[in-house]
This record gives structure tokens, C-alpha cells and sequence, in this order.
């Protein structure tokens, strides 16, 4: 009997570390950044300025676990929701828009990674790592890329997609660069290679919306794929995007767009540029007077450096430039300037300054990245506007 009680216990005790060895490891992380900010309109003379959130990154606050299931194999999960302190929004606000990242998945040392959920575009992850400016609120790839320079004025809307809707739909787009309703598989490391998939149901509408029917054929969705290649200085990213909206027998509309980036880091200075490209075709069953449909390829490229100082110490130089692929011609371009100064591992003071040129009816607008209450100055079409600022950068 004192045998297998001995044995009872023995197995409870094995049984606890087994399970003490599974439980979930969680990270609290997060941003604050608070920058007072500037702009102003030659068009108008207009001006605004403030205190704001997000002049370098976007504040936020986030949790991030893993549970090891033995044989190289994770239980991931992130759940990031974005801040606005200088206003009193983010958490807590209704509504679904601070949410930034929320998925779970499977990670495998030996495969790769699946994520389920809501998570950062292979497009906007890469015009990120090939952004001379680290997509601050003072970089010119930013402005081209959100500030609505290359769809302004068409026939789908402010954004050039989908009216009324904010849309997903680009590498180049005006929203956050987010997948809703999404599923994604990213590789390991491979020889410096490594590739990666997404497929998102419904991104803008939701997976609620009935299709295979009269009214909606198809199922609006967005399919990506991405390769990088890294060998020590040098780095390669290359993204393909096709998006579908929601179509019948009157409306269709797709987009295909490629981008390709790179860098070099000599060690004195980091050079780096990009180059994207979209196709869009639509097709409509309106008066071409009322709604006329838009087919066209439109560009955006980069090119920037980055000069480590003192170990402290960075300046980063860019700029962009978007062409409209329209007869309107509504073209932009911009450079930018800024300087950052690392306090410690976790605190930065920063610096910046950018200009934005506007041709014909493009009205591109500064500090693209900028949240809070502050605004930009109002943006006249064809007119050039600029934007400055300084503010301190903590994460933890």
C-alpha cells in the first residue's frame, strides 16, 4: 500500500512539472511618444501645431506569449492596441480601430510560423525595413505612401479604392497596412532566404458578407507573398499584392502591385531605397460622366541614408517621390530630415523636418504618421506644405 502511494505521488510530482514546464511565458510591452509637431500650407498660409502622439513611432501598449509544446514547437500570441495619450484615447475607446495586432498561432524552428488573425501586410513590413527614415512621421515614403498623393482625385474615392471604405488594399495604402480576417506563413531562415504568404478574407467588409450570389459573386480578399534575402551588410525584399473587392455583374475591381527594396550598411553610413509599383483595373456598368472606371499603373520609389554620428547618435536623410499613372498627372514628391539621440536603451530625444511638392491636383500633406488632436495644415491641391517637430521617444 506505502508502495503505491509512494508511486501516487511520484507520478502527481511529474505530472505538475510537466505542466509547470507548458505554462505560458507573457510579455508586457509598449511605447510613449509625445513630440510637439508643426505644419503649415503655402496654399493657404494656414498653420497648426501641438503637442502629439506618435512623432517618431506610433505609442502602444501590447501582450506577447509563447508556450513551448516540446520538439522545437510555440504556442504564440500577440494582442497590441494603439494610444493617443495626448487626447485620452486608446484602450477602452469603442470600437475596433486601436486594436493594431491580435492574432495567435504555431512557431516551429524547424518550418516557420502560422499566424491566425490581425497582423501587419509583407507590404508594409518591408517598405518599413526599406524606409531611409524608419517611417517616422517626418519621412517622405510615409507621406507618398498615406498621404494620398498618387490616388488623389480618382473615381473610387479619397483613397483610390473601394468609396467609402478605408481600404487595405495597397502596399501604397492609406490606412494602418493591416490585415483583418487573416491567415499567414512565414518560413525560417533558409541560406539568408526566407519567404512568406498571406491571405486575408474580407479586410475591409468583414467575412460576414454573403458572396457566391447574384449580388456579390466574389468574395473580397487580399493575397500576398513576399521573399527577403539577407547576407550580412546587404539586404533584398521583394512583395506581390493582389487585391479583390467585392464584385457583380456591373462592378469589378482587382490590383496588382510589386515592390522591391534594398540596403547596403557600409558602417559609416546605411543606404537604402525602394521601388513599388500598382496596377489598377475596374470595370463599371456607369455613365462615364457620372462614375467613370479607372485603369491605371501608378509608381512610388525612395532613396535615403542613414549616418550613425556617435554610438548615440543617428542622422537619417530622405526622399520620395509618387507618380500618377493618370492623365491628371497629380504628382508628388518630398524629402525629409531627422536626428536621433538614444538617452539610454529605452529613451530618445528626436528632431525632424520634411517638405511635401504637389503638382496639378495632389495634396499630399507632412507628418503622415502623426496621431493625437494636433492635424496638418489644410493641404491645397498643387501647393507644397511643410512640417517639423521634436519629442522623446520611451519603451518598455
Amino acid at each position: 500500500m506505502q508502495k503505491k502511494l509512494i508511486a501516487l505521488a511520484v507520478a502527481g510530482m511529474a505530472s505538475s512539472a510537466a505542466f509547470a514546464q507548458s505554462s505560458t511565458n507573457v510579455t508586457l510591452y509598449g511605447i510613449v511618444d509625445m513630440a510637439y509637431l508643426a505644419s503649415t500650407s503655402s496654399g493657404t498660409g494656414s498653420k497648426t501645431s501641438g503637442i502629439d502622439a506618435g512623432g517618431w513611432s506610433s505609442s502602444r501598449i501590447g501582450f506577447r506569449g509563447t508556450e513551448d509544446l516540446g520538439g522545437g514547437l510555440k504556442a504564440i500570441f500577440t494582442l497590441e492596441y494603439g494610444l493617443t495619450p495626448d487626447v485620452n484615447s486608446g484602450v477602452g475607446n469603442t470600437g475596433g480601430t486601436n486594436s493594431r495586432l491580435s492574432f495567435v498561432g504555431l512557431s516551429s524552428a524547424s518550418w516557420g510560423t502560422v499566424r491566425l488573425g490581425r497582423f501587419n501586410s509583407l507590404g508594409k513590413d518591408a517598405s518599413d525595413t526599406f524606409d531611409p527614415m524608419g517611417s517616422t512621421t517626418f519621412s517622405p515614403l510615409y507621406s507618398m505612401v498615406r498621404g494620398n498623393a498618387v490616388t488623389t482625385g480618382s473615381a473610387l474615392g479619397t483613397n483610390g479604392f473601394v468609396p467609402g471604405a478605408t481600404s487595405t488594399y495597397s502596399l501604397s495604402t492609406q490606412n494602418s497596412g493591416r490585415l483583418s480576417n487573416a491567415v499567414d506563413f512565414k518560413s525560417v531562415n533558409m541560406s539568408g532566404f526566407t519567404v512568406a504568404v498571406q491571405y486575408s478574407f474580407a479586410p475591409n467588409f468583414g467575412d460576414n458578407i454573403a458572396y457566391n450570389t447574384a449580388a456579390n459573386p466574389n468574395q473580397e480578399s487580399i493575397m500576398t507573398a513576399g521573399i527577403d534575402y539577407t547576407d550580412g551588410p546587404l539586404a533584398i525584399g521583394g512583395v506581390y499584392q493582389r487585391a479583390r473587392a467585392i464584385s457583380d455583374t456591373n462592378n469589378s475591381y482587382k490590383a496588382d502591385e510589386y515592390f522591391i527594396g534594398a540596403s547596403y550598411d557600409f558602417g559609416m553610413a546605411k543606404l537604402m531605397g525602394s521601388y513599388q509599383t500598382i496596377k489598377r483595373n475596374e470595370n463599371r456598368n456607369y455613365p462615364a460622366v457620372v462614375n467613370p472606371p479607372m485603369n491605371k499603373t501608378d509608381d512610388i520609389w525612395s532613396a535615403g541614408v542613414q549616418i550613425p554620428v556617435t554610438p548615440a547618435d543617428k542622422v537619417y536623410v530622405g526622399y520620395a517621390a509618387a507618380n500618377d499613372g493618370s492623365a491628371l498627372n497629380n504628382n508628388s514628391d518630398s524629402w525629409g530630415i531627422q536626428y536621433a539621440h538614444d538617452l539610454s536603451k529605452r529613451t530618445m530625444l528626436y528632431a525632424g523636418y520634411q517638405t511635401v511638392n504637389n503638382d496639378n491636383g495632389a495634396m499630399t500633406s507632412v507628418l503622415s504618421n502623426q496621431g493625437g488632436g494636433g492635424g496638418r495644415a489644410a493641404v491645397i491641391p498643387g501647393k507644397s506644405t511643410t512640417g517639423y517637430g521634436a519629442g522623446i521617444r520611451h519603451t518598455f
